[in-house]
């Protein structure tokens, strides 16, 4: 079984933005976090159901893709690297920069 981890990061390290809200439970900020994932066609025809072909279908696109192919493991507001010591030993790591700037990290093996 394989079982995803994705898990949206700016470059400063933020994975969830301050003051959830019942209004906006992942923060105000969260759009700013998934705005590449959120325009990818993927996203669009899966989550909106938007059958009009738009959007980029590039490597964006291509996690977009395989968040839909195994189950995913979300992250709660905590800083992974707490609860997951030394996730990268013994495990290949790589990374691909997306056409939006979007850098991916693939930690597998």
């Amino acid at each position: 079984m394989v079982v995803r981890l994705d898990l949206n990061v700016s470059l400063d390290g933020v994975a969830m933005p301050a003051d959830p809200s019942p209004e906006h439970p992942m923060g105000e900020d969260w759009g700013r976090l998934v705005v590449a994932y959120a325009a990818t066609r993927t996203f669009r025809e899966r989550v909106l159901h938007d059958a009009s072909d738009e959007g980029p279908t590039g490597v964006d696109d291509r996690y977009a893709a395989a968040y839909f192919e195994a189950p995913i493991v979300l992250g709660r507001g905590c800083r992974l690297g707490d609860d997951l010591p030394r996730l990268e030993e013994g495990r290949t790591v790589t990374t691909e920069i997306a056409e939006s700037g979007v850098i991916h990290v693939t930690i597998a093996g």
